[in-house]
């Protein structure tokens, strides 16, 4: 006899198949019995497959953590559960279509349930109530052998579903697909619904975070986390601080505005995450908000201040960190590569008494601060390692905002660039006059030495060291101050100049050639960025790119020698050789200098004084007033020119310590 059951139809089906004892015998016929083990078939896959839902359905409500859903040979995938057990699901086979039994949530539980059509309804028991999915309750099914419809049953009664045994397409299969994210692995259905496990492979919450986190007022940080096995997490911040974390594991932190007076300005942030039983891992820093960063605007080995204040830059990046130029590795030999992890800071020299003040680092951030006066001047400040080795050091070059004037080349190959030059050397604090000379260079190396204080006539600068110690600019042998060393393997290389930004390595043994660097290595010629070498002066471009020894300040860098062919139309500039040319495009030599004009004998000018060199002897300036030689990106090659009206390509070692004017990176 066969009943009516009331059922309650709801929103989510998962389609499931499961079956019981046929009851009829198989015909005579070919076809009777084709039919006959198809629907024996069905009825078996079914009562398997309905078993399994039920454990399934008990792992699902414990619940029971899945460690990994892995693909079989023949098409089926096994489930395996952390705490031990598996299931192995088939997938994929064509044929017998499974009998409309699902599971549904009520909104607490999972519970049978049967499909009719396009509709979704709870198996019921007697009194009303809903049947709870799992092992200790599975309904039976079976195929009624005149009908050959399936009937389902709770007890002794059989209700009739109305859906034929065989379909033109389907699969034997209660489930379909699986497809994982990071915390859940989904089964799918053959009728297009889903079960949801909790995927982990163990809970675990990984990072790169500082222990101590500065951030700049209004500034959001974002920070990749390695999580695995989470179901829900918790942030805690600071009073006026906002985090949250997105579906990629990115914990996304903003400071708190300046206007905000009730905002914490330091604090500690505690990410805690959890798994589906309750177990948790947490992560705890602190962060710390202020002022914007010099190097927020641009990392660099010189940082320009043009009024009094406090300051701070990033002090665990080498220069602007580019340590590999057209493919060639050029970082220190030293192991640590562009990164650093300071422990304290100090100021290496000044020229001006208490231009820099309280200079000091915060490990925890390795920022670097200090206090600037309302003077004018240069000063280098160092980061230290625990055992008081510079690791690296940064010159701080208090002046007026240098004003840009641009200029267009000349020569034939390069005609028509347009280069836009700071108006003052590197380190100047004036355009002319006193204070017009600037800093120094050794070729290739990030690192400033002081000139004259006066021009044109020659006054050595008076140092100021950490202590308040006055010396003299004056290069000594292993006196206070400014140091000269003579070139050799334990001096002649990059990691000892980092070391040592107060030496002046000066010529020495048999590769004299080199000026400051010992032996000759292919890296070597890439330390100011030129792109190529030999150096093809025909190229229009200017081929620099800036590196991490670069001296110039965040959006300028040392320029190439085809940037200064803007002087003169007689200068060949495909030639290395040392080259003499009319400065077809100057005034005449004037205020010890010479002024070129930014557009060929026409409007604005661009003046360079005759700065001279730090001598090849004694390292003292030279020739100042009288001549000028100006770094290139190119190894060796300097322009220069004279108080006559020729200047030059010239070639000069790479240890002479001679200016720098600064080209903008955009140009």
């Amino acid at each position: 006899m066969k009943s009516k059951r009331t059922v309650q139809m709801i929103a989510l089906a998962l389609g499931l198949a499961s079956c019981s004892k046929i009851e009829f015998q198989p015909r005579e016929n070919e076809e009777d019995y084709t039919l006959y083990r198809m629907m024996v078939h069905a009825e078996r896959t079914a009562s398997e497959q309905l078993l399994q839902l039920g454990r399934l359905c008990e792992a699902v409500s414990q619940p029971r953590k899945v460690a990994g859903c892995l693909p079989n040979q023949d098409g089926s995938r096994t489930l395996s559960f952390l705490d031990g057990g598996s299931e192995t699901l088939l997938r994929g086979q064509e044929g017998i279509c499974p009998p409309p039994i699902s599971v549904k949530s009520d909104g607490r539980t999972l519970c049978w349930a049967v499909c009719h059509g396009e509709n979704s309804y709870f198996l019921g028991k007697p009194d009303g109530s809903v049947i709870p999915a799992g092992t200790e309750t599975v309904p039976s099914v079976r195929i009624d052998k005149n009908s050959r419809r399936w009937e389902y049953s709770i007890g002794e009664d059989w209700t009739e579903v109305m859906e034929d045994i065989v379909a033109p397409e389907g699969s034997s299969s209660v489930f379909s697909d699986s497809e994982s994210d990071q915390s859940y692995l989904y089964l799918d259905t053959s009728r297009g619904d889903s079960l949801r496990f909790f995927l982990d492979t163990g809970l675990s919450l990984e990072s790169d975070i500082l222990p101590k986190e500065r951030f700049y007022y209004g500034l959001q940080k974002s920070f990749r986390l390695r999580i695995s096995g989470m179901s829900s997490y918790e942030i805690s911040v600071p009073q006026g601080w906002k985090a949250y974390m997105d579906d990629e594991a990115v914990l996304r932190i903003s400071a708190p505005k300046s206007t905000d007076s009730q905002a914490a300005e330091e604090g500690e942030v505690r990410l805690e995450i959890f798994d589906i039983s309750g177990e948790s891992r947490s992560l705890t820093f602190k962060v710390v908000v202020g002022d914007r960063l010099l190097s927020d605007d641009g990392l660099a080995n010189c940082y320009m201040i043009s009024k009094e204040g406090r300051y701070s830059i990033d002090a665990t990046v080498r220069g602007n960190g580019a340590g590999v130029i057209n493919g060639i590795d050029i970082r220190p030999e030293d192991g640590l590569g562009s990164s650093i992890s300071p422990a304290s800071a100090t100021l290496v020299w000044q020229d001006h008494e208490n231009l820099l003040s309280n200079v000091s680092l915060d490990p925890e951030t390795g920022v670097l601060s200090f206090r600037a006066s309302s003077g004018k001047g240069n000063a280098v400040v160092a980061a230290l390692d625990e055992q008081g080795n510079v690791l690296w050091s940064w010159h701080i070059w208090c002046t007026d905002v240098p004003n840009t004037k641009t200029v267009t080349t000349l020569s034939a190959s390069v005609e028509g660039y347009k280069i836009g030059f700071m108006d003052r050397n590197l380190g100047a604090t004036a355009e002319t006059g006193d204070g017009c000379v600037g800093m120094s260079y050794q070729w290739g190396r990030k690192d400033p030495f002081p000139g004259t204080s006066t021009f044109p006539w020659i006054t050595n600068a008076d140092l100021y060291l950490a202590d308040g110690t006055r010396v003299s600019s004056i290069p000594t042998i292993d006196g206070p101050g400014i140091n000269i060393v003579y070139n050799k393997p334990e001096t002649g290389n990059i990691a000892y100049t980092i070391r040592h930004p107060g030496h002046i390595i000066t010529l020495g043994g048999s590769n004299s050639s080199l000026g400051w660097f010992w032996e000759e290595k292919g890296y070597f010629y890439q330390l100011w960025g030129y792109n190529s070498f030999p150096v093809d002066l025909t190229d229009s471009r200017d081929m620099t790119v800036k590196t991490m020894y670069d001296p110039c300040p965040a959006g300028y860098h040392v320029p190439s020698c085809q940037s200064y062919s803007f002087i003169s139309t007689t200068v060949r500039t495909g030639y290395m050789e040392d080259q003499t040319g009319n400065c077809t495009n100057r005034q005449e030599f004037t205020d010890y200098g010479k002024y070129f004009y930014c557009e060929q004998g026409r409007g604005d000018t661009i003046y360079f004084p005759a700065s001279g060199y730090l001598s090849g002897s004694s390292r003292q300036p030279y020739e100042v007033g009288f001549s000028a030689y100006y770094y290139t990106s190119q190894p060796y090659h300097v322009m220069s020119f004279y108080a006559s009206s020729y200047y030059y390509y010239r070639q000069v070692g790479a240890g002479l310590p001679a200016p720098v004017r600064c080209a903008k990176d955009d140009n």
